[in-house]
């Protein structure tokens, strides 16, 4: 069986590894369960409010070039979508959903996305025959319900610009290591996340210049 993995997936794996000799050689009893990558969920694994069928995050540019090859400001139609859950359920909407779902944006995201921040990202999910935008961390927060899921937490890890790699759970918390988006430093942080959605930044693990600029 040959398994392709595209650059993310390698970067992740690299990541981990890196984390895994240092961890090995500390005295530090770091979280070590390894939190799977966003790309691994399945719609099921998420909690989330009632009758929801189906979701995606989406990218959108603060600007976009028109037909004359000049930069105006994104009114929010140009899109597109990083992540389905699931891509199997969007397969399977009538082309009704489809358009309402594509006809409905937002002109601005509530995290960003693309370093070195040109873009920001949100939110669309459908309920029943409406779709709903989520561009604002309050109304994440309450599409999310409680952080008691891996797919949770990573999900409210991403939009907090970090990326989970390691947990321990701790009551009704998670512990977790996670790297921090940047093009700049290879940064990792030990991180307290509750059940509310709180994050909390117990210790810098790693703070490295990569030697690269935006």
């Amino acid at each position: 069986m040959v398994i392709k993995m595209n650059l993310a997936s390698r970067l992740f794996v690299f990541i981990s590894l890196v984390f895994c000799i240092n961890a090995c050689n500390s005295d530090k009893d770091y979280p070590s369960e390894v939190i799977p990558e966003l790309t691994e969920f399945n719609f099921t694994d998420f909690s989330l409010i009632e009758e929801v069928t189906y979701f995606e995050q989406r990218v959108v540019p603060i600007d976009r070039e028109n037909s004359e090859g000049e930069y105006v400001l994104n009114d929010g139609s140009f899109f597109w979508v990083s992540y389905e859950f699931d891509s199997s359920i969007k397969s399977t909407l009538s082309e009704t959903l489809l358009f309402n779902l594509n006809s409905t944006y937002s002109p601005a995201g509530f995290f960003g996305s693309c370093l070195p921040g040109s873009c920001g990202s949100y939110f669309a999910y459908l309920k029943g025959e409406t779709t709903y935008i989520i561009d604002n961390k309050i109304d994440f927060i309450s599409f999310i319900g409680e952080v008691d899921t891996l797919a949770n937490l990573q999900l409210l890890l991403r939009t907090n610009s970090y990326s989970g790699l390691f947990y321990k759970k701790i009551n009704d918390s998670y512990e977790v290591v996670a790297s921090q988006f940047s093009c700049t430093h290879a940064i990792k942080h030990l991180l307290q996340v509750s059940k509310h959605g709180d994050i909390t930044v117990l210790e810098t693990i790693e703070n490295k210049s990569t030697g690269t600029d935006c």
